[in-house]
């Protein structure tokens, strides 16, 4: 591996897809930068940007690569594709992100036209864009969803754990996957509060159930949430369900106000 550890593609202007198309926009451009590896290289494939090994088994320990859609500019329109692993990416890799060019969508009649604008290392990594931080407090950008069904009794009545959560919540779950991620990275700082702002907002519909994939369908509801820890966090931040894709993505509190 080399030290870039995040990529910035700019959406041309041309065509830019709705935030509602988050998940689907990250999807795609996986699959957009995998085929350019790909076709460069025999057909072989990265497990850094494929998030999988040599024998098709999942990755775990989120160190390969996110595929981060973003509303810079908070107009509604997705302006910037991020792709970010902790792990880094070898020259392969980052030539197979330069080579796309354009990222087809399904139904939308023409496609997304990508140019990279930036890398970055660990050090530089905060100059890339706002969803790299640092900061104490997040705020949902993009809605948090969940991988489980909150548990109740058969009467119907909600089961709370000793700290009066809901077992398997949105919010225990998002404790329980950060407590995993501090185990594995023993500097993040420790999650200490967190805030339910809601359901999100009727107006936008995101897409939040994969249109690729094998993994089992989210609980389809969506949260917005205010996240706060012991200390300063360096993006980025991406919690739940699809995370890879772009869903559960936070920003910064200074960097936005939470999602309309």
């Amino acid at each position: 591996m080399i030290g870039i550890v995040g990529v910035r593609c700019s959406v041309e202007p041309c065509f830019r897809p709705p935030v509602e198309e988050t998940l689907l926009v990250g999807e795609m451009c996986r699959r957009a930068i995998m085929s350019q590896y790909g076709k460069a290289h025999g057909g072989a494939v990265s497990p850094v940007l494929s998030g999988k090994d040599q024998s098709g088994k999942v990755l775990s320990g989120h160190q390969h690569a996110f595929y981060l859609a973003d509303d810079g500019d908070g107009d509604g329109l997705i302006d910037t594709v991020f792709v970010y692993s902790v792990r880094g990416f070898n020259s392969l890799e980052i030539d197979a992100i330069a080579r796309v060019r354009e990222v087809y969508l399904g139904h939308y009649c023409e496609p997304m036209e990508l140019r990279l604008s930036g890398v970055a290392n660990m050090e530089n990594i905060a100059q890339l864009g706002r969803i790299f931080g640092p900061s104490r407090v997040w705020i949902s950008a993009v809605p948090y969803v969940m991988t489980r069904h909150p548990k109740r009794t058969r009467a119907g009545e909600t089961k709370l754990t000793k700290n009066g959560r809901q077992q398997d919540g949105p919010e225990e779950q998002i404790a329980r996957e950060w407590d995993q991620r501090v185990h594995d990275n023993c500097s993040l700082p420790l999650l200490i509060d967190m805030q339910l702002l809601g359901a999100t907002a009727s107006r936008r519909v995101y897409r939040i159930v994969r249109a690729y994939g094998n993994a089992p369908d989210p609980v389809k509801r969506a949260f917005k949430f205010k996240l706060m820890f012991d200390g300063p966090l360096m993006g980025p931040v991406a919690l739940g369900y699809a995370c890879h894709f772009g869903l559960g993505l936070f920003v910064p509190e200074t960097a936005t106000s939470p999602l309309p």
